[in-house]
């Protein structure tokens, strides 16, 4: 990996949240919108278990920021909510790469399957293994010559 620059920081930050968005749709996620134009991606989680709260929390602790949002006609309250929201912000300014992104995408798409299914997010494979990937981007900040834990 290279340090990213301000100009191709810029150009990551819609590149990964479309990357998001493809891998979310590509494991049977429903986007708002069906997909992105910003650094954002909107999941949309009506129907299902999981809520918007009960996601943003689970990734919070395991120190991943994503937020809770309502989506068009929401039939849960503001509190609880129907979407979560994703952005790419920080992750364009750090040394990672589309594997990289798709992997991160993958793993929270496999965790909101398992909290829409009933399951706690403590017993689904993929929230111990976003602990991990938050853990080393908290350890490792910008530094470029470091890779995810992405051989398990």
């Amino acid at each position: 990996h290279s340090f990213p620059t301000r100009r191709s920081s810029d150009l990551s930050l819609v590149r990964f949240a479309r990357l998001f968005a493809e891998e979310f749709v590509e494991r049977g996620l429903r986007l708002v919108a069906g997909g992105t134009d910003t650094h954002m991606v909107l999941v949309d989680l009506s129907g299902g278990s999981a809520t918007g709260r009960t996601v943003s929390e689970a990734l919070e602790r395991v120190g991943i920021l994503a937020n809770k949002n309502l989506v068009p006609h929401d039939p849960r309250p503001a509190s609880e909510t129907s979407g979560l929201r994703i952005g790419t912000n920080h992750l364009a300014f750090m040394a990672i790469d589309d594997r990289d992104v798709r992997e991160l995408a993958g793993e929270i798409a496999a965790l909101v399957t398992a909290m829409d299914l009933g399951r706690l997010p403590e017993q689904c494979p993929a929230w111990r293994r976003l602990g991990e990937f938050a853990a080393v981007l908290t350890a490792v900040g910008d530094r470029p010559d470091t890779r995810w834990p992405t051989d398990r």
